[in-house]
């Protein structure tokens, strides 16, 4: 929810409270969680808002998202779509280019692993970047899980392109760009990679596994999931 207020204040504390107002929980949402089985629970500083299944949630910047054992959980943002496995936490800093009602533009994947679905488009700029560890995935229009290991992560890209870029601050962002110097490689679709003490190197799916990824993807763009507004 935004705040409906007229502030006559000066241009210091004004820029003050729209930035209070974006970066706390009672700022407008960014999308919105339902739980598909099991539990997770959504996390904004000490506030803890435990789901169960069915049950839905807007999410806002800041946000944390943790689903539990045997339990998942689909947030869709904008026109973002983002399949949370059981054990998995994720965090939603900041939003589109477009703004909170396009959803979110950079998340971060602290553990677990997630498949991100995005309508394909044009190459132009990046529209999505997920952070995982030291390096960020960064998205124009495209279907790929990353999932976290003890020493980096690993990425399956079924359709479009993957961006790997280094990571050269917590609060490195690429959205709206239509490069990066830092970039380490690209993994497209049909192919996967493992991130590992600084390298990484795309090598193609099996048709075992390929054939497994898209039965997985078709299963879940199929799930009966009734988000409103996003």
């Amino acid at each position: 929810m935004i705040y409906n207020r007229t502030f006559c204040v000066a241009p210091a504390l004004l820029a003050l409270s729209i930035v209070f107002q974006w970066g706390c929980g009672g700022s407008e949402p960014v999308g919105e969680i339902q739980v598909l089985k099991g539990s997770a629970v959504v996390s904004q500083g000490s506030n803890h808002t435990r789901l169960t299944t069915d049950k839905r949630l807007p999410i806002h910047l800041g946000d944390t998202v943790a689903t539990e054992t045997e339990s998942e959980a689909v947030v869709r943002s904008g026109q973002e779509v983002q399949y949370l496995r059981a054990s998995t936490e994720i965090r939603f800093d900041s939003a589109s280019v477009g703004g909170p009602a396009k959803g979110a533009g950079c998340v971060t994947l602290l553990k677990g692993m997630a498949w991100f679905l995005l309508p394909k488009s044009e190459p132009k700029a990046y529209k999505f970047q997920v952070s995982v560890g030291n390096v960020i995935a960064a998205v124009k229009g495209t279907a790929f899980s990353l999932e976290t290991t003890s020493d980096g992560m690993n990425i399956n890209t079924l359709r479009g392109e993957v961006d790997i870029i280094s990571k050269k601050s917590d609060d490195y962002r690429v959205v709206g760009l239509t490069q990066s110097k830092h970039l380490m490689s690209t993994v497209k679709g049909g192919q996967q990679a493992s991130y590992r003490g600084g390298a990484i190197a795309p090598t193609p799916l099996s048709p075992a596994d390929s054939k497994r990824l898209e039965a997985e993807i078709f299963i879940l763009e199929n799930q009966n999931i009734t988000i409103s507004n996003f």
